[in-house]
């Protein structure tokens, strides 16, 4: 249930239904909690809820682009997933970079690989599986470090502050986005959503079952490149992150 006073606000219908889905049944199970045909219910919260005015995703998207852009990011719009070789061409051209680190395309959402290799870039693939030998993992740490870029998916974007969201997993280890200079995420219209109180629903949802594995041992938060200043206010970018992070929008869905 939500609260009256903050409505839940979601960009895309089909994400309704996180919020909302339970509030049809009868009052008397509304102190049910555990797993049903459809996936398991919590109670997270009791109120009255209360339809908000949904925001078009163009609106969203126009949101985050300059609160993206406020906070250093660099935005980049494509009609379709063919063009974002392209668009990683020419950032890597232009810091003359050429290794490039990537989520495994299962969870990328195609393989980019044989077209950016066309283009002159060094695509290195992360595995599809979890890397649970401390010598292969020290290797896959390795290879990100050595990569000037790093190519990654989005979990959501948050139009309120311009953040990405990004869980770590299985094909997509956190040091994709975290150790190479140059951090590009690619992203559609399904991972928009308003606000940062909404990112709390999918929290519970990704963890409801306690289960961590497939849907994010650690869970990043990021708003622009890393920034890093010392005791005399001097401000420096790069040090503990990526001194420079690109989103790529594709405008049909990646997965559709």
């Amino acid at each position: 249930m939500s609260d009256p006073a903050y409505p839940l606000r979601l960009i895309d219908d089909r994400s309704a239904g996180l919020a909302v889905q339970v509030e049809d049944h009868a009052l008397e199970h509304n102190d049910f909690e555990g797993p049903t045909g459809g996936g398991g219910v919590v109670v997270w919260d009791r109120g009255d809820y209360e339809q908000g005015g949904r925001v078009p995703w163009p609106e969203a998207l126009e949101r985050f682009r300059r609160e993206f852009e406020k906070v250093g990011g660099v935005f980049h719009r494509v009609p379709t997933l063919t063009e974002v070789p392209q668009v990683v061409t020419g950032i890597a051209r232009a810091r003359e970079a050429r290794r490039l680190v990537s989520w495994h395309p299962s969870q990328l959402g195609a393989d980019l690989g044989q077209a950016l290799a066309a283009r002159g870039l060094t695509p290195l693939p992360m595995p599809p599986g979890e890397a649970t030998n401390p010598t292969e993992r020290a290797r896959l740490r390795q290879l990100a470090a050595s990569a000037e870029l790093g190519l990654t998916g989005v979990d959501l974007a948050i139009a309120e502050t311009g953040t990405l969201v990004l869980r770590s997993g299985a094909g997509r280890p956190r040091s994709t986005s975290l150790l190479p200079a140059y951090h590009i995420a690619v992203f559609d219209r399904t991972a928009l959503v308003e606000s940062l109180a909404q990112v709390g629903v999918f929290l519970e949802l990704w963890h409801a079952d306690g289960a961590t594995e497939d849907h994010g041992a650690v869970i990043s938060f990021i708003t622009g490149p890393s920034r890093t200043a010392d005791i005399e206010l001097t401000l420096t970018r790069g040090v503990h992150g990526p001194k420079e992070v690109h989103v790529i929008f594709v405008e049909r869905e990646i997965r559709g």
